[in-house]
């Protein structure tokens, strides 16, 4: 039963792993979504700024070039981590059904012992409970 406990706490250790790096990519991946809005909103500003003031607009392009190319980043940097994060909740899917089976078969393992536990007492009353009445036919 020793080796049963172990092998789960191994398995509850690997699973919590698991879970803490689909988390770490689920993080990363808020902070890409917050930069793309980020760029987006200086983008903007950027775009009201040029046309307001006609020296600024020349070098608009060049900036604007500069943002897409960032944004392009980002998006692949995304994705990346949208396929991490896929191959992610399927290894923890998988050490979920591990720790779940030495789960199982630990539980099954405690239910045997207490039925067996529980025999052994109701044959002690039924051996008890004989004995009082044999005294009793006796008398």
């Amino acid at each position: 039963m020793k080796g049963l406990d172990s092998l789960i706490r191994i398995h509850e250790w690997k699973l919590d792993e698991k879970r803490r790096k689909v988390a770490d990519l689920e993080r990363f991946a808020q902070r890409l979504h917050e930069q793309l809005a980020n760029l987006e909103k200086e983008l903007r500003a950027e775009q009201q700024v040029a046309t307001k003031d006609p020296v600024v607009a020349g070098s608009y392009a060049n900036y604007a070039h500069g943002v897409v190319a960032r944004r392009e980043r980002l998006l692949r940097s995304l994705k990346d981590i949208e396929v991490e994060m896929s191959h992610a909740l399927d290894e923890v899917a998988a050490a979920f059904r591990e720790f779940k089976k030495f789960d199982l078969i630990r539980s099954r393992n405690q239910e045997r012992a207490a039925i067996r536990e529980a025999r052994i007492q109701q044959a002690e009353l039924d051996e008890a409970g004989l004995g009082v009445f044999r005294r009793s036919q006796t008398r």
